[in-house]
């Protein structure tokens, strides 16, 4: 018996090792992926083009910190939304050179517009972030603004498809910076910002077995969405 004993304890630590490795292994492969899409891109891109930093006489709401764009949200929210919006003639005023949290930190080297985001309950919300043209960013700060803020959340990248996601807020004041990897030295975009309310909870499946053959074209009640995530059926 304690020589079974000995053994089963054997096996199990064996599982365990090799589930270790495993991991560490996928986090590499992982790891490796993210490099290669970053070299991938900064080849795509070329070098960057320094937009030099040359204030405006007279700043209008929007080009920095000190005059925001505001964005007020609270529960039952209608949308908020500003279209034909553009970053060109607002100057660079926060950048990678000067410390910008906007990751990574290449992608915060255009001109740049600033918002300030009031959130007046704990809830959630769903951003629209639709660019006109490539290598553009949208990061979400907190505890300050422009180089005093610390990045909550950064949705980069050289497409200029619609970006959509999700974020859970604590009731505050937050700040978004929307800025791009130069060239182009700016960009336009549409923004358009919802409260987001996740589907109710999925039926629990009490038969069995169960069978979902979604003929009808609808989405089962006993399953549940969720946002940002990818689903492949055969």
């Amino acid at each position: 018996m304690k020589s079974f004993t000995k053994f089963f304890v054997l096996i199990l630590a064996m599982l365990f090792t090799v589930g270790m490795i495993a991991q560490q292994q996928m986090s590499e492969q992982e790891y490796q992926v993210l490099q290669q899409k970053a070299q991938q891109e900064l080849a795509q891109h070329g070098p960057t083009h320094d937009v030099p930093y040359a204030p405006n006489d007279v700043s209008a709401t929007g080009d920095d910190c000190s005059d925001p764009i505001i964005i007020t949200a609270s529960p039952g929210m209608s949308t908020w939304s500003d279209y034909g919006q553009t970053t060109c003639g607002r100057v660079d005023d926060y950048d990678a050179a000067g410390g910008s949290c906007v990751s990574p930190s290449y992608y915060s080297n255009g001109e740049d517009i600033i918002y300030q985001l009031d959130i007046t309950a704990d809830m959630s919300l769903e951003f629209n972030f639709d660019p006109v043209d490539t290598y553009s960013s949208f990061t979400i700060m907190e505890g300050g603004c422009g180089y005093a803020g610390s990045c909550l959340f950064t949705k980069s990248g050289y497409s200029s498809d619609l970006r959509t996601f999700t974020y859970d807020f604590t009731a505050g004041t937050y700040y978004i910076q929307i800025d791009s990897w130069p060239s182009p030295d700016c960009i336009g975009f549409d923004l358009w910002i919802d409260e987001y309310i996740p589907p109710p909870p999925a039926d629990p499946i009490n038969v069995f077995p169960y069978m979902e053959d979604f003929s009808a074209c609808d989405w089962p009640s006993t399953m549940q969405p969720f946002a940002g995530s990818e689903a492949h059926a055969v």
